[in-house]
């Protein structure tokens, strides 16, 4: 494990109603960019 600030927003957070969607658009951004870390995106 390194030393990642990564952290998605939480499961609760919804974006225009819809839950999850923003955190999985951190983690697939995380995921691109290489930070994701311990994170899992499939």
């Amino acid at each position: 494990m390194t030393d990642n600030p990564f952290r998605p927003r939480p499961r609760d957070y919804t974006l225009d109603g819809v839950p999850w969607i923003a955190r999985m658009a951190d983690k697939a951004r995380a995921f691109d960019d290489e930070t994701i870390d311990e994170y899992i995106y499939p």
